[in-house]
């Protein structure tokens, strides 16, 4: 990891600071003051208030080219680089241009923003690692409506594209470390099923022996427990912090987070948040070939993996002899000033919520003020309980949430006037989509994010009232369960 502040940092930051200079015969770079006050604070070189020994600028003062790049180096690392390497979390995890485009945000807003009031959302997305959300959280500050907003949307948009080149790259990375790993790992032999107690070591620190099967796996409840939003007794957390599971259900994990004593911190699939189980009430499932044509798929459950894999997908919804389709409006997430690429569930919260009849206009008002809410409430959007407690936080409004709903539930859903909205891995974080009818042959959807192939998303394409055959949605959204599906992660949203 680089300890002193990267080239790219630097460039990025010069490019939108400019080196400003007073109109003199002598080529040297003079001190200017606040556009707003007319006076202090005086800035010379890039940007600079204060030079490295702590002195303010003041009006006279004039330096070289060469100090002001040297000044400009010096108070990076000081004042931005250091402090933000010491509070970022997996700031050892990010490669030179991540940490560049977050320090370039620091050195515009504040070597503080983590954490702070008003940067709710670039924190959240840094410390819950959801580094695909960064782009869009960066577009947040920018000052709409002022005299500065489009420059400050200028160069949001370069610490964004910076930050996406950087992902692209770690993310090249870690595949061909895996595929350097897999014929190794295809050498030996199935892994046995085993309980989460033998599992799991006494240490918070990572386990260099752990292997890539601790993700998108199936973890098996073998006794009645709890999913908990902390690792304490379940008698300590109030009712939206835990989740009874029975005996016997099963939930595919995307990611284990940490290990603490006897209990695993985990990332569920399909943005489903990040929960603790303890060890002895769990076993770990073992892996089976991929399905072709989804390989990031590879999970079955041992008791049926033979038909699991190979038993054909439902290519109709049973008992469906007609369609029925509920006139639930369309809203696309892109639209959204808040977040475009990372709203779908607020948006499709949204579409729920008006066709049971919320008000709301032909912009993105509703979704807005969704996502606000959630976010002053420090509800996080991936969570489907917290989906759920949003819901039900307005009069009248239900929500009645299942992770092992069926076709059938859906069907009887529609059939009773209530829309669906349905987690599934649609994209690789996931995405979740509004189901508002159904035929013969699969259901009639509003996608927020546009229409889906197998290939990925066409954005350009409007995602509302589209058809998603009983194949794409067993595939996408009951992966474990797909030759019937029966792990579908489902809301049926009503009114009182």
């Amino acid at each position: 990891m680089s300890t002193l502040v990267p080239a790219s940092a630097i460039a990025l930051i010069q490019e939108f600071e400019g080196c400003q200079a007073t109109c003199r015969s002598d080529d040297l770079i003079h001190a200017y003051p606040d556009p707003g006050s007319g006076g202090d604070p005086w800035t010379i070189g890039w940007g600079s208030t204060t030079y490295a020994d702590g002195r303010a600028v003041g009006p006279g003062d004039a330096i070289s080219r060469q100090e002001a790049d040297q000044l400009l180096i010096s108070s990076l690392q000081q004042r931005y680089w250091n402090p933000i390497s010491a509070t970022i979390p997996y700031w050892q995890e990010m490669n030179d241009a991540m940490r560049s485009a977050l320090c370039s945000f620091a050195y515009n807003l504040g070597a503080g923003f983590y954490g702070a009031e008003g940067f709710n959302t670039i924190s959240r997305c840094l410390r819950d690692r959801h580094w695909n959300e960064v782009p869009s959280a960066l577009m947040l500050y920018v000052n709409p409506g002022s005299s500065v907003e489009a420059g400050l949307r200028r160069r949001r948009q370069a610490e964004a594209d910076l930050w996406q080149q950087g992902l692209a790259a770690l993310s090249a990375t870690a595949a061909d470390a895996l595929q350097a790993q897999r014929p190794a790992a295809e050498e030996e032999p199935a892994a046995e099923t085993t309980t989460c107690t033998t599992a799991v070591p006494t240490t918070t620190e990572a386990d260099p022996g752990r292997k890539p099967e601790d993700t998108d796996r199936l973890y098996e409840a073998i006794s009645d427990t709890f999913l908990k939003k902390a690792k304490v007794d379940s008698s300590q957390l109030k009712a939206n912090q835990l989740v009874p599971v029975e005996s016997g259900r099963q939930y595919k994990i995307s990611q284990v987070l940490q290990r603490q004593d006897n209990s695993i911190q985990v990332r569920l699939a399909y943005g489903a948040g990040d929960w603790w189980l303890y060890g002895p009430h769990w076993r770990l499932l073992p892996l089976v070939a991929a399905r072709p044509g989804n390989a990031s798929v590879g999970t079955a459950t041992p008791s049926r993996p033979s038909t699991t894999e190979t038993a054909p997908v439902p290519s109709t919804v049973t008992g469906a002899a007609a369609a029925k389709v509920l006139k639930v409006p369309y809203f696309c997430q892109l639209d959204n000033r808040l977040n475009p690429l990372g709203s779908c569930n607020v948006t499709c919260v949204a579409m729920g919520l008006a066709y049971l009849g919320m008000p709301y206009s032909s912009g993105p008002q509703l979704q807005e003020e969704l996502y606000r809410k959630m976010e002053q409430l420090g509800w996080d959007r991936h969570d489907p309980n917290h989906l759920k407690a949003l819901i039900e936080s307005y009069p009248g409004y239900r929500d009645s949430f299942r992770t092992n709903g069926t076709f059938k539930d859906i069907q009887t859903s529609i059939d009773c006037g209530r829309p669906v909205i349905i987690h599934g891995y649609f994209t690789s974080s996931g995405h979740i989509i509004v189901i508002k009818g159904y035929d013969s042959r699969g259901f009639m959807v509003n996608d927020p994010y546009g229409e889906y192939f197998s290939s990925g998303y066409d954005t350009r394409r409007s995602g509302a009232d589209l058809h998603y055959s009983c194949n794409l949605i067993a595939r996408t959204c009951s992966p474990e369960s797909c030759s019937q599906p029966a792990n579908l992660w489902i809301h049926s949203l009503f009114r009182l």
